[in-house]
């Protein structure tokens, strides 16, 4: 589902570097940081899921339903950054 849905901004790896990258004044986050793996919580980001970020490109996927959100939402917090 990430793949199908998510990618094409966030990067195969999640790691913000999507085929999309170079079109955003804002690049899409990359899930990889753990900077960002430590600030923030699966609440936030299946929120963020589901509604979008207002002033970002990012859309709200409501239409992947609430097994799909908690699914992509589980996914993007499993990614780590490759040592």
């Amino acid at each position: 589902m990430f793949l199908r849905n998510c990618a094409l901004c966030h990067g195969d790896r999640g790691d913000g570097r999507g085929a999309r990258l170079s079109g955003f004044s804002t690049p899409p986050r990359d899930f990889t940081n753990p900077a960002w793996q430590r600030s923030t919580s699966a609440q936030r980001v299946f929120r963020h899921i589901r509604d979008g970020l207002p002033g970002t490109a990012m859309p709200g996927w409501r239409v992947l339903g609430d097994d799909g959100l908690v699914d992509v939402t589980a996914y993007v917090l499993s990614l780590r950054r490759e040592q």
